[in-house]
């Protein structure tokens, strides 16, 4: 049930929306298998009926499976999460060197090429803007 692989995107805990701490990535409340965050686990415990919110199951004291991570899966996720955003720049700046030897005039002003006759009239296009 654990899941250590950043390769996907991030997850995201289903009753908040913010995405899953590290901490958070192997902490599953309840046996039903239902991932949530700890503090929603915690809310609900607390604050509100202490029910599963998928299968209505009353939360135990205890999380049914928690593992916390150890310093070296921490490190090596933050690792993958470098390289992952190294990758993503390098594509970035990859997409743009064709851009290079473009020349901007002036910031407000677009030039356009291939523009029907019918759409190539001032009046028009400031319609259009």
């Amino acid at each position: 049930m654990s899941v250590l692989n950043l390769s996907e995107d991030m997850v995201e805990c289903p009753l908040c929306m913010e995405p899953l701490e590290m901490d958070d990535l192997n902490f599953f409340p309840c046996t039903c298998g239902y991932q949530i965050c700890r503090f929603c686990w915690h809310r609900i415990r607390t604050d509100e009926n202490g029910l599963c919110p998928a299968c209505r199951k009353a939360y135990p004291e205890n999380p049914a499976d928690f593992k916390p991570l150890s310093h070296e899966e921490l490190q090596r996720i933050r690792q993958e999460k470098r390289q992952k955003d190294a990758q993503r720049k390098q594509k970035v700046t990859e997409n743009r060197k064709h851009l290079a030897n473009v020349r901007v005039v002036q910031k407000n002003l677009v030039f356009v090429v291939g523009l029907s006759t019918r759409l190539a009239d001032a009046e028009v296009i400031c319609f259009l803007i």
